[in-house]
């Protein structure tokens, strides 16, 4: 452990330097770095390298059409199908859950 002096004597250090009795003197060029750093933009994640390679760019035109390519042939398999009125309408009710019976649902009023 340190003695009182010399814990004594590092209080009057810290005090002095923030008195400002010893003025540290910086480079000439740092304000120049200071500022540069200061409005160099901080970004975490950038998409930069996305856009510089060139080998990614076609690997992603490829991926899109691929998937456009899928899409487009389950749309057709899909269309092949003919539906009629009442299997429009089964669709709609399976959908929407109207397939239950509001009997269920009916209040009889029997004041009347």
């Amino acid at each position: 452990m340190k003695n009182k002096a010399d814990i004594e004597r590092e209080i009057e250090k810290t005090i002095s330097l923030l008195d400002g009795k010893n003025k540290m003197k910086a480079d000439a060029f740092f304000y120049t770095r200071l500022s540069a750093k200061m409005e160099q933009t901080e970004s975490n994640f950038s998409f930069e390298w996305l856009l510089t390679s060139p080998w990614l760019k076609p690997l992603i035109v490829a991926f899109v059409l691929f998937i456009n390519i899928i899409s487009i042939s389950h749309l057709i398999k899909s269309d092949d199908r003919e539906l009629t009125n009442d299997d429009v309408v089964s669709l709609f009710n399976e959908e929407y859950f109207m397939t239950q019976s509001t009997d269920s649902y009916l209040v009889i009023n029997e004041d009347l």
